[in-house]
């Protein structure tokens, strides 16, 4: 059930949990990289990625944040995200299918905190939390 159905303004989140699903291909990683100007090797070129000791390409942090971002749009739309603070465990490889699990641990008025998961199958790629500020009534 999406956080449009169960959300009432004024009332708190916590404790409220949702978890989203994606899929990540090589050509997704180097549009990616390349819409954000991002020219490293290891998100273009599997040969080079694996010189550096990595399986394949990888993605850019930032596309794993996007992840996150689009997992709690799409729970909570209209929200405004403050603050993402993250730390990876794993490179997040093309032919993956991240899952984000969202975490609503306090609130106070708009402003709510949010811890998140990102995990390829059962290994953690990046933790972290999130501030948010929800949209007005």
């Amino acid at each position: 059930m999406g956080m449009s159905e169960v959300f009432e303004f004024g009332r708190s989140l916590a404790p409220y949990n949702w978890m989203k699903d994606f899929s990540v291909g090589e050509e997704d990683i180097r549009r990616f990289a390349a819409a954000i100007g991002d020219e490293n090797p290891l998100h273009h070129d599997s040969e080079a990625a694996k010189k550096a000791g990595f399986k394949g390409i990888i993605a850019p942090g930032v596309m794993t944040a996007g992840f996150i971002s689009a997992a709690i749009a799409q729970e909570i739309p209209g929200v405004l995200v403050c603050r993402i603070e993250m730390a990876f465990k794993t490179p997040l490889y093309a032919g993956s299918r991240p899952s984000v699990l969202c975490i609503v641990s306090s609130q106070k008025g708009r402003l709510a905190k949010v811890t998140v998961s990102v995990m390829d199958g059962s290994d953690i790629v990046a933790k972290g939390s999130c501030l948010l500020l929800l949209p007005e009534a």
